[in-house]
């Protein structure tokens, strides 16, 4: 064999076992609201660790999902890192954590509903009665 030939093989060979001992991880977890009550359909996005996410969707994500009935979520596949999880649920809050991926990991989030202040709000309501054919307003 010639040396191009081995130096080949070599490459495949190193290659190959990077591939194959790739771990992959699930994160799971539940997502609330403040009451502690689980939350269906929450959406669920993974994305990698990066400023463009800074508080807003990611444009673009690595994985999605959304919760069950029981507010619970699994995303797989998964491998070693940083990564941002982001809860989106509207009419709440929505959270987003870092969260460092090693093994297996489970996030939990509690959503909050948004604050708002009314000012005062008054009412006033008139009755209509008609009597042959004569609307009068009381």
């Amino acid at each position: 064999m010639n040396l191009r030939a081995i130096s080949f093989l070599l490459c495949l060979i190193l290659f190959s076992f990077d591939l194959v001992f790739a771990q992959s991880f699930t994160l799971s977890g539940t997502v609330t609201d403040n009451s502690g009550d689980p939350i269906e359909e929450v959406s669920i996005y993974v994305s990698e660790n990066s400023s463009k996410t800074q508080g807003k969707l990611p444009i673009q994500y690595q994985s999605k999902t959304s919760t069950n009935q029981q507010g619970q979520y699994v995303i797989r596949d998964l491998t070693s890192g940083k990564y941002i999880v982001i809860a989106y649920y509207p009419g709440k809050q929505t959270q987003r954590k870092i969260v460092t991926i090693t093994s297996n990991t489970e996030k939990n989030f509690e959503l909050k509903g948004f604050e708002s202040e009314m000012a005062e709000v008054v009412v006033d309501a008139k009755q209509q009665q008609q009597t042959s054919g004569i609307t009068r307003l009381q």
